[in-house]
């Protein structure tokens, strides 16, 4: 009798049948989990690579930036710089990595171009491991626009806080330009709404205004920072503030100021002389100023004492200045002072007449050790304020129709009275610190691209 084991066999047949079903799951899922982690691993990489990429980017426009302020934009071709077309371009290494670089709106150039620089960067893109090297790379681009930067940029520049507490308006105009001046004059029928006022602050009421305050310009604080209104207050565009509007005109606020204000240094002499007094034209004068270095340990004037600015002249006074009375420095037409002050500054009196009409032609420069420079009385001033440790007060005002022509860097502005400021346009190129990006923005990889097929034979530049 034969006895028959079927139950077992077919029961050993489906525990391998399972077995293989199992180990294929299991298989397949392994698969799809290594395949998994070696496509995040794949994309960490490329995600690294772009990121990575950025900061090629930013290598080439800090050389293209380093490049236009050493050499000027009307000697680009230089320094492994080629024209190619309407740009000038350079291809650079970093690494395994490549930017390419160019430099546009400087052909044909002139002193004052602006040139927009696009900068891509070009990062091999990484492979699976152990998948076959290629050539791709990764490419991202970022296109700025640049401005020219000052000391001078602004009607009023402060570290910290403006206030404007009284009738306070603010405009410009250009001495340099027949259009937008009279003889070299400002002309209220020729102004234009350049004149702007600006802080580093980021504190609540940066700009503080009070009163009736017209500002024909752009007003900017620092990260945060605010304008505080308290009385009737027109911020904006001519059309704006002519047309009675009140508040600030939309796009005519930022709070992105980050400007530098360097030290005053004293400028080296080869001889500092102490000035004298002289009759001249029947005129008695404390102290007499022609061509050269002087110095003056102070400087007090009263009643009708005058100073005379006959040439161009440096004055340094390294205690405090103090004029009243009917006391004056003059500035004669055709003359020119810097005046470098130690201690603190009063001008009241008759003030600083500036016979030559040109605020570029009288410069009061502020010593580290200069905190405080006072305006008081009716005299008009033109002429130019750096004081970057200074708090710049200004109280009456109202009886000259110039009161201020020029511009004012300090470290705080107290304006009381009624002051009319207006900004010369042409002390931007006074103190110039070169070309600046003014905006920032990346670019699409095809837009990245562009001029590629000329820009390919570019040979590479260490």
């Amino acid at each position: 009798m034969k006895t028959r084991f079927t139950t077992k066999r077919t029961a050993d047949g489906s525990f391998l049948i399972a077995t293989m079903i199992a180990t294929a799951i299991v298989g397949t899922t392994l698969v799809g989990y290594l395949s998994l982690l070696q496509y995040q691993s794949t994309s960490v990489a490329r995600s690294q690579a772009w990121n990575s990429a950025m900061a090629v980017v930013e290598a080439g426009l800090e050389d293209a930036m380093s490049h236009i302020n050493r050499n000027g934009v009307t000697n680009l071709a230089c320094d492994g710089w080629q024209q190619v077309g309407s740009v000038y371009a350079l291809k650079r290494p970093v690494g395994n990595e490549h930017y390419l670089v160019t430099i546009a709106n400087c052909v044909p150039a002139t002193p004052m171009s602006k040139p927009v620089v696009l900068s891509r960067a070009y990062v091999p893109i990484p492979t699976p491991q152990g998948g076959a090297a290629t050539d791709a790379c990764l490419v991202r681009g970022v296109q700025v626009t640049t401005r020219r930067s000052s000391l001078l940029s602004k009607a009023m520049l402060a570290k910290g806080q403006i206030t404007f507490s009284g009738n306070t308006d603010t405009d410009s105009f250009n001495s340099e330009d027949p259009n937008w001046s009279t003889s070299g004059q400002y002309d209220p029928s020729k102004t234009r709404d350049n004149g702007d006022v600006a802080s580093n602050s980021q504190i609540v009421n940066t700009i503080d205004t009070k009163g009736g305050v017209e500002i024909r310009g752009h007003v900017s604080t620092g990260p945060k920072g605010t304008v505080g209104f308290n009385g009737n207050v027109s911020i904006g565009s001519q059309g704006w503030v002519a047309g009675g509007n009140r508040g600030i005109e939309p796009g005519w606020f930022t709070d992105d100021m980050n400007a530098t204000f360097p030290d005053v240094a004293l400028p080296s002499a080869s001889a500092w002389r102490k000035p004298a007094g002289a009759k001249i034209d029947g005129t008695d004068y404390a102290y007499v100023l022609g061509d050269g270095e002087w110095q003056l340990p102070q400087l007090n004037l009263s009643s009708k004492e005058t100073v005379l600015v006959s040439g161009d002249a440096v004055l340094h006074v390294a205690g405090d200045i103090s004029l009243s009375g009917q006391s004056q420095i003059y500035v004669a037409p055709n003359a020119r002072l810097q005046l470098y002050v130690g201690g603190s500054a009063s001008i009241a009196g008759q003030g600083i007449a500036n016979g030559t009409g040109k605020a570029k032609n009288l410069l009061l420069y502020g010593l580290p050790s200069n905190k405080s420079i006072a305006f008081s009385g009716n005299s008009g001033f033109t002429g130019v304020i750096y004081a970057p440790e200074a708090t710049f007060s200004l109280t009456g005002g109202g009886s000259d129709p110039l009161d201020f022509v020029g511009a004012s860097v300090t470290s705080e502005v107290k304006m009381s009275g009624h002051y009319k400021f207006h900004y010369d346009e042409s002390l931007a190129a006074l103190i110039p610190k070169g070309l600046v990006v003014d905006s920032w923005n990346e670019v699409t990889p095809q837009e990245a691209a562009e001029l590629e097929s000329e820009l390919a034979a570019l040979p590479v530049t260490q």
